[in-house]
């Protein structure tokens, strides 16, 4: 019989689809390399973190992503990742280490949901953009996106662009960056 079987090996070069572990306090999460950017590679979690959690706990989606309760939630996570990882990452242009993906980057639609350039070619296969929450079967999970006054973007258990109120819990699934040695 024939099979596939990943294999664990060391590398200096990180390719698209390569996957690592990232060991946190309560579990260990794996994340895909999904896009290559110059000096580093692009990773996304495979599954959303074990809780769901809010944009906002308000209905308000003033200062965007920027100014929301998510984007403190992931910097205090940041801190929980192993300290040999986080020296390797690189900070985004917000200066975080911890970020959600667009919509655009995610579905290749803009915030009004027509359809757009900027899609991460690992996303095109519908496929990548579906994850799960500890054990729970297709859940949504948050976008950086804000499509209104009250509403962020999110990736339906489908795999496809939707929006929802900012005080609604739903999936997180963290990107970052590791830079090149």
């Amino acid at each position: 019989m024939r099979v596939n079987r990943e294999v664990r090996i060391k590398t200096k070069h990180i390719k698209v689809g390569d996957r690592i572990r990232v060991k946190l306090p309560k579990k260990c999460h794996m994340a895909t390399a999904i896009r290559e950017e110059g000096d580093g590679m692009l990773f996304l979690f495979d599954e959303y973190l074990d809780e769901a959690h809010q944009m906002n706990s308000r209905n308000s989606t003033d200062g965007g992503y920027d100014a929301s309760e998510m984007r403190k939630f992931l910097r205090e996570l940041t801190e929980a990742f192993p300290e040999k990882l986080r020296k390797r990452m690189a900070a985004f242009e917000n200066g975080d280490l911890l970020r959600l993906l667009t919509i655009t980057e995610m579905c290749g639609v803009d915030e009004n949901f027509n359809r757009c350039e900027g899609q991460i070619e690992w996303m095109k296969d519908n496929r990548r953009r579906i994850a799960c929450r500890k054990g729970e079967e297709y859940e949504c999970g948050w976008t950086s996106t804000v499509v209104s006054g009250a509403n962020f973007a999110y990736v339906n258990g489908s795999g496809f662009a939707n929006c929802r109120n900012a005080s609604y819990p739903l999936g997180v699934r963290p990107a970052f960056k590791i830079l090149y040695p």
